[in-house]
């Protein structure tokens, strides 16, 4: 997703779990200033895993223009050091850790799917090519060129991108793809041979996706139609070979991000526009951030309610995660202008922190309204994998 990114920050605080946040005294800090040009047209990121903590190292993905670049901190966030330098347009890319303390960053570029492998306290090699399909050259989603990933309680690596549904050209609908490796990604699944998570057709192209794993080891995976029409959860129990779908939204709420947070609760947080995309029309009852809540494992749901109306459709990409505490952090784009709602793309978001202590009742905001910062307190967990 396009969103201005005046900086990548991360807030690390060193807080028991027992503590109150309005209690600790913190600062964002940078990890890469370069980044701050204030130019929302400029970076493409959006609510994938972006960070990984292993041990007292931290790991985290920050861009430069379109390029995703990994950065290394070991005085948990206080000083950043950029490592490896990747030559590839990386914008949309994840970061995963699996096993062995290892970390993995997956991106695409044409029709290749790339992978950077390393041990979290090692160099960072050269990227490799880990599986390449020609219908990931055309693709109707144009530069949103998404990778979304996890990695089962098995440490199956799961990544999932979304490429044109025939290969033809870019006119044609998406559909989305998934890979896999069963061995810490010594080895992929074939070339060409990717499952199917969505397939595209003329009615709807799909993207925008965005994957966890419950905690019976099923693999969730959220993703929104291209035009914003629809919004789904697919879920499988079998590694991908099979998904029972359910459409949670037709209207325009899109840029899902899901998050299992115990047996059988599930969450999808969202961004809606408060008039629809196409007509200019009023037609949702709810806009900015959303979130709709499932207490049996999918089978059934609440319903959307809204966590924060200012952030503006377009640009409040959330990111959610679950706290050792138990409660829920969901990293968004917020808007310091309230008349930019409504507008796509709108002026002046900011990254900003929501949480919920009470499964989703109420939330509070502990990042001042403005605040370039997209939190992860020390207290989160932000380390995927087994």
């Amino acid at each position: 997703m396009k969103t201005i990114l005046n900086a990548i920050l991360l807030v690390l605080v060193t807080m028991a779990s027992q503590e109150a946040w309005a209690d600790r005294n913190f600062e964002p800090v940078a990890i890469h200033l370069a980044s701050n040009t204030g130019d929302p047209k400029v970076y493409y990121v959006h609510g994938s895993r972006r960070i990984v903590r292993i041990h007292d190292t931290i790991l985290a993905l920050a861009p430069t223009g379109a390029r995703d670049h990994i950065y290394r901190s070991t005085d948990n966030g206080t000083t950043w050091t950029q490592v490896g330098n990747n030559p590839f347009n990386t914008y949309s890319s994840c970061l995963l850790s699996g096993g062995n303390e290892t970390v993995f960053h997956f991106f695409r570029n044409g029709d290749k799917v790339y992978m950077v492998k390393f041990r979290y306290d090692a160099p960072v090699p050269a990227p490799v090519v880990i599986y390449t399909d020609a219908n990931l050259a055309y693709t109707s989603h144009g530069e949103y060129g998404r990778v979304a990933g996890t990695v089962d309680r098995d440490g199956v690596l799961f990544v999932a991108v979304h490429g044109n549904a025939t290969g033809v050209d870019a006119s044609n609908p998406d559909s989305i793809y998934l890979i896999e490796s069963e061995d810490n990604g010594a080895t992929w699944t074939r070339a060409g041979e990717a499952r199917v998570i969505r397939q595209g057709n003329a009615d709807r192209s799909w993207g925008f996706m965005h994957m966890d794993v419950s905690r019976d080891n099923e693999l969730l995976c959220a993703y929104a139609a291209w035009n914003g029409e629809a919004l789904e959860l697919a879920i499988s129990s079998d590694r991908g070979r099979s998904w029972k779908t359910t459409q949670l939204a037709s209207g325009d709420i899109y840029q899902p991000a899901v998050l299992p947070v115990n047996d059988r609760e599930i969450y999808v947080f969202a961004q809606s526009r408060a008039s629809d995309h196409a007509s200019n029309h009023a037609s949702n009852p709810i806009k900015g951030l959303v979130f709709n809540k499932s207490k049996d494992s999918g089978a059934t749901w609440s319903g959307w309610q809204t966590i924060d109306g200012s952030a503006p459709a377009g640009d409040d990409d959330p990111s959610p995660g679950l706290g050792s505490d138990g409660a829920i952090y969901v990293a968004y784009g917020s808007g310091a202008r309230s008349d930019s709602i409504d507008t796509q793309n709108g002026e002046a978001p900011r990254q900003r922190l929501a949480v919920s202590d009470d499964g989703g009742k109420t939330w509070r905001f502990p990042a001042a309204s403005g605040a370039p910062a997209p939190a992860a307190p020390k207290n989160l967990r932000i380390v995927p994998g087994p």
